[in-house]
């Protein structure tokens, strides 16, 4: 009988040691797989964040490289050089050698309205015309887009950019961009007019163009990656089947031009490879393997968190001087006319800086840089707490001022033109003096809506740089009276 007893307690205890290794078994078993799938899930969205990346660089060089294709499109000199007789050797010294040399730009060439091929040049030297005429079949359709762009003054057809860098009655710049093949590499397509930095242009009824054509190779694109965290990023070679890191790159026209990829940041596949060990001891180890997990997930939130507060930042800011960008500018000055804001009145001051090209081409781009950062800091804090100050783009500033009458935003306007005025103290000491035009208006007794608030700043503007610049003025409906009247003169 003692001995059924004792069977029947060890059977008992077998029964329960046997359960709850069956139970620790199968919670191992659940938090392994639960960690696996989240893992891979882990996985997948930081791959997700990387493509978007990849497409965020794709989406900013044509906006990036546009610039800088501005300051030869939009120049005096170049102006002077192309249009009416044109000076190749100008052309080839000052123009392609210098689009090679400091933008990287393999193909170029300078053409006139109506498609004549004035210079061309591969890698800064000038080659025959005939060895660009693949270059030819991309700029015949973007010369078309562009003229478009300047005779109806309209957004048209898909991949094109229209970008107005000044605005003042007299110049307007246009540019159009493709994705396209270039000699067997997916390339960047560009084509601007060109045009002088300052004065009318009316005596050349048609701009000559600049066209240039920068190649995305894989060191250009592998260096595009690295700047936004994305390791080996580079076009995936014939033959090769692409992992989940990769992103098909079509062209304007839809077509594919490649296919990007790149090594794949897999912080939950780490994770698993970190705990490996925990995993074959889990029996005992369950609660530190879970400690473990929750320490790699705290990390990885941690590094999500701040990947997003940079992606914010770089989509909201300007990275050159760290104020307001475009996108936010606009966004602010909409939620004020669809009431979100919560402002009673709002004052638009365009603000361009006088003759900026002449101190980047006499002390260089850096002492320009320090410049434009120094006054973005300026305007910022000239402009107040319940006011916001963005750079559109270079020379190119503005702010928005809410709850101001007409006298106090003149006022606003005339404290910033004095504070701009003020000396610059570069980190070389040298000292730089700067200057600039300021038009404002101001809702809602100027303007009912974004678009005639903006036009009417940018009429006051006109009405300053054709007075002497380095003032701020207020808008007047006279001001545009005369506008309208120079616009069907132009017409006429």
């Amino acid at each position: 009988m003692e001995s059924l007893r004792l069977g029947a307690e060890q059977r008992s205890l077998f029964t329960v040691v046997t359960g709850i290794a069956f139970l620790i078994a199968a919670v191992a078993i659940i938090v392994g797989f639960s960690v696996y799938y989240a893992a891979q899930d882990i996985d997948a969205r930081a791959i997700h964040r990387q493509s978007v990346s990849v497409s965020r660089v794709l989406k900013s060089l044509p906006e990036q490289n546009g610039r800088d294709l501005r300051s030869f499109a939009q120049w005096n000199d170049a102006f002077a050089n192309t249009g009416g007789h044109a000076n190749p050797e100008w052309i080839r010294g000052n123009l392609m050698a210098e689009l090679h040399r400091r933008l990287g730009y393999t193909a170029t060439a300078v053409m006139t309205y109506d498609g004549a091929l004035i210079e061309t040049a591969i890698n800064g030297r000038r080659v025959d015309h005939t060895r660009l005429d693949k270059l030819l079949d991309v700029s015949e359709d973007a010369r078309h887009s562009i003229h478009r762009l300047v005779v109806s003054g309209q957004f048209t057809g898909k991949g094109e950019r229209d970008i107005v860098i000044l605005n003042d009655g007299e110049a307007v710049y246009r540019r159009v961009h493709r994705l396209t093949i270039w000699n067997g590499q997916p390339a960047l397509f560009q084509m601007a007019t060109i045009l002088p930095r300052s004065g009318s242009w009316q005596s050349l009824q048609t701009p000559p163009l600049l066209v240039a054509v920068l190649p995305l190779t894989n060191d250009f694109m592998t260096q595009a990656g690295v700047n936004l965290g994305i390791l080996d990023l580079r076009w995936a070679q014939a033959g090769e089947t692409p992992g989940a890191a990769r992103l098909d790159v079509k062209s304007s026209n839809g077509d594919i031009l490649g296919t990007l990829v790149w090594r794949a940041a897999l912080p939950g596949s780490q994770m698993m490879a970190k705990s490996r060990l925990g995993f074959v001891a889990a029996f005992l180890l369950l609660v530190w393997i879970g400690a473990v997990a929750a320490y790699h997930s705290y990390r990885h939130i941690r590094q999500l968190a701040r990947e997003k507060a940079r992606a914010e930042f770089l989509a909201n800011y300007d990275q050159l001087t760290g104020i307001a960008n475009r996108r936010v500018f606009n966004d602010h000055m909409d939620r004020f006319f669809d009431g979100t804001l919560g402002k009673d009145s709002l004052a638009f001051l365009a603000i361009d800086l006088d003759y900026f090209k002449q101190i980047n081409d006499k002390m260089g781009h850096a002492t320009g840089d320090e410049v434009l950062k120094t006054i973005a800091q300026r305007l910022q804090e000239g402009a107040g707490t319940d006011s916001l100050a963005a750079r559109l783009g270079g020379d190119e500033f503005a702010v928005l001022a809410a709850n101001l009458d007409l006298d106090e935003a003149e006022a606003l306007a005339g404290r910033l033109c004095k504070a701009i005025a003020e000396p610059v103290r570069t980190s070389d000491g040298r000292c730089v003096y700067a200057s600039a035009s300021i038009g404002v208006a101001v809702s809602p007794w100027q303007a009912k809506s974004a678009k005639d608030l903006k036009c009417r700043a940018d009429i006051a503007l006109y009405e300053v740089k054709n007075g002497g610049r380095s003032f701020a003025l207020m808008f007047e409906s006279a001001m545009e009276l005369r506008s309208k009247a120079r616009e069907m003169g132009r017409v006429a």
